[in-house]
Formats: C-alpha cells, structure tokens, sequence
C-alpha cells in the first residue's frame, strides 16, 4: 500500500529512524507519510545493530543466520502491520531534470542548515534525558552521590519493575529490565548498560527474547522526538504505546514457542 518512493526512507532507516523519518517531509500524501512514519522504526537501525551483533556473536555459533532472522522478523512484522493503515494506489510519476554538477557552496550549507536542525531538535533531547539517567544512576533516594547500583534510584525502579522481564526471558530480573529502559535513551546505551551491570543470560532463548523486544519496542528518544515534530505529541505517545505492545506480544509468543519446541 505504499509508492515506491517510500522504499527510500526505510532505506535510509537500516542508518537512522530519526533522520529517515524527518526526511519524510518530501511526501506529499499525508496517509503514506503517517504509514511510513508508524512503520520506519521497526527497521533494525545502526543503533539496534550493536544489540543484534552482541547476543549473535556472544551466545550462537552460526551468527550469521541468527542475525539474519532478526531483519527477517522486521519485514513479516512490517507487511503484517501495513494492512493497519488503509491502502492506496499510488501512480508514482517523476520528471527527471537535467542532471548538473552540484555547487559545492551550496551542499555545504544545506548540509550545515540540516545538520544544525539535527542538533538543536534531537540531541538536545537526548542530552537532557541522559543526564536524568546519569542523575538516578549516581544518586540514591537520600541524594547521596556516588553510590553502588545496588543502591541507586534507578535500580530500585528495575527492582520494582523486574516482573516484566519474566515473560520475556522467563525470570525476573532487575538488571535486564535497567538495560531495556536505557535504550530509550539511545539503543547503542543497551550494550554498554549490560557490560556495566555484567548482565548474564541463563539461555540463549532467553537472550533472543531479549534482542528482539529491545529491536521493536519504543524507541530512542530521538526517534520519539521526531515523530513529535512531524504528527504531533499525542501520535507520538500512541506510537509508542503500539511499539511496546507489539515488541512484548512478539518477545512472550516466540520465547515461548521456542521453549515449547526445545
């Protein structure tokens, strides 16, 4: 239900969700824009792909299928999910201009123009919500600084919350759970938070589960922030809740099912 020219943007988003999405802004239909929108953040990014490379190459010996599946899953969920959307024809027609070299002048100040948008719109965000991280990371309930994990405001939050992860990797487990909520922030952060925390699976289905809720669950602040800025901030939480939702139905159906045949 989408022109060809769409296939641009969730080529651009195997790099980036956030700038694929603002790039949008060049199609003209609004319902294939909101379809694009809704359906670029379940393409792995560059950022999901530090997750995938991590559990393929740390708990399974044929990697390359595994990280495969991976991509593999993200298209079925995207074709399945499509059908959300109404459909349309689309009579894609474009004239070709004269091809001319470009002036150099003119590229480095569009891309500064652009690049300064990035900056100001999504990394300041992300700035800002890292540094509440950091804050309920050093800090306990009593504001003492500097203290252990196990001490933190933050793992006392994963503590509370460790329930969910049963589900998904069959116990609970508060460290896995901080890891998860750390890749809201930036997905690449969900690797590092592991090693930090010395995050330990107690199998590979477990570890799968977990990859995949991490590739299609909300995503980074980033992603959040531009979906805000092009259909407002109430799609942006309705978004978020789908992507959730989806992510957790997903991870409990298949850490089951691969339970159930193993």
């Amino acid at each position: 239900g989408l022109s060809g020219k769409s296939f641009t943007y969730f080529l651009f988003g195997i790099s980036c969700s956030a700038s694929s999405i603002l790039s949008t802004r060049s199609l003209k239909d609004d319902l294939e824009r909101k379809k694009v929108i809704f359906l670029l953040p379940f393409i792995p990014c560059s950022a999901k792909i530090s997750i995938i490379l991590f559990v393929t190459t740390y708990y399974f010996h044929n990697s390359f299928f595994i990280f495969l599946s991976f991509y593999l899953i993200a298209i079925i969920i995207i074709y399945i999910l499509s059908f959300v959307f109404k459909s349309k024809k689309f009579e894609y027609i474009m004239e070709v201009p004269p091809l001319k070299v470009p002036s150099i002048k003119v590229v480095f100040n569009n891309t500064l123009i652009k690049l300064k948008d990035i900056l100001i719109r999504i990394f300041s965000i992300m700035l800002f919500f890292s540094i509440i991280n950091w804050f309920l990371l050093s800090f306990d309930v009593h504001l003492n600084y500097n203290v252990s994990f196990e001490n933190s405001i933050l793992y006392l939050i994963g503590n509370k919350l460790s329930f969910l992860t049963k589900p998904l990797i069959g116990y609970n487990d508060s460290k896995t759970l901080v890891s998860i909520l750390s890749g809201i922030i930036a997905k690449e952060q969900v690797v590092s938070t592991i090693g930090v925390l010395k995050v330990k699976f107690l199998s590979v289905i477990s570890a799968y589960s977990f990859c995949l809720f991490n590739l299609f669950s909300i995503p980074c602040i980033n992603t959040l922030s531009a979906i805000k800025n092009e259909c407002g901030f109430k799609t942006m939480l309705i978004y978020g809740f789908i992507y959730m939702l989806i992510s957790y139905i997903i991870s409990i159906i298949l850490f089951r099912s691969l339970i159930w045949i193993l």
